[in-house]
């Protein structure tokens, strides 16, 4: 679900600019209470107050504008100049109801919209967006790992190619589906590098594709295609060059 903000008119002080971006937004009005808010801004670049109402602004879901990346940039602003405030400008923000506790939630808010957005699309991307931009917090980091790599798992066995899976291992090597995913790369690699069926294609991927879970297959058809002819020379010429093969001593 949605993370719902309240904008109290405690929250917007006695600030004229906040008290009029309040009846703005509770009126719907959102370009209005932006422009009102932007102008506040204007006015005090440095205003704590101000960047905490616009990351407010931008994490209440019934606005056309809500935007989890404007809200954390204006969120994470509010908590680094709130670090370096006076006394004195704690003291007004508190009358204000900001506190160090007020930002602290402000941003699990603000995480938490992002989080959602990420699942809503529920793709590689989103969750990539989200593990990338939204570091602050970070309440729900594991949780988007573990969908980032399900979400990648699942776009890689679509294509369904060995190609597809090798970029996957290659991206997450610590994902849940790792063993399932080398189980597919390794058959797919095998049947397409030896499609074919010749001798040269079995030799060529023993040679480029050692300690595979397709090693004895590949082997055991050098071991059928070379000696076919069951001729003796044809037992020694494969002993001579495959004397490492699970097959050489049948040979």
């Amino acid at each position: 679900g949605c993370v719902v903000v309240i904008l109290s008119s405690r929250a917007f002080g006695q600030a004229t600019a906040g008290r009029q971006a309040l009846k703005s937004l509770q009126k719907g009005k959102w370009d209005k209470a932006y422009s009102q808010l932007k102008e506040a801004a204007g006015k005090d670049s440095t205003s704590i107050y101000t960047a905490y109402l616009l990351a407010r602004y931008f994490i209440t879901p019934p606005n056309p504008y809500f935007q989890p990346d404007s809200a954390y940039r204006y969120g994470q602003k509010a908590i680094h100049d709130f670090r370096d405030a006076t006394s004195r400008q704690r003291e007004r923000l508190l009358r204000q109801d900001v506190d160090s506790s007020a930002l602290v939630l402000l941003q699990h808010q603000i995480d938490s919209a992002a989080f959602v957005r990420a699942r809503q699309i529920n793709s590689e991307a989103s969750y990539v967006h989200y593990l990338t931009n939204f570091t602050a917090a970070a309440s729900y980091t594991e949780e988007a790992i573990a969908m980032r790599d399900e979400a990648a798992y699942l776009d890689a066995a679509r294509e369904n190619t060995y190609q597809s899976f090798n970029d996957f291992l290659t991206r997450y090597p610590q994902a849940a589906q790792r063993t399932e995913a080398r189980s597919k790369y390794e058959e797919l690699l095998f049947h397409a590098k030896t499609s074919d069926k010749r001798l040269t294609s079995y030799k060529q991927y023993l040679t480029d594709y050692p300690n595979t879970a397709y090693q004895r297959e590949a082997e055991r058809n050098v071991f059928e295609i070379s000696t076919a002819s069951g001729t003796l020379e044809s037992y020694r010429t494969l002993l001579r060059s495959n004397s490492g093969s699970y097959f050489a001593r049948q040979a």
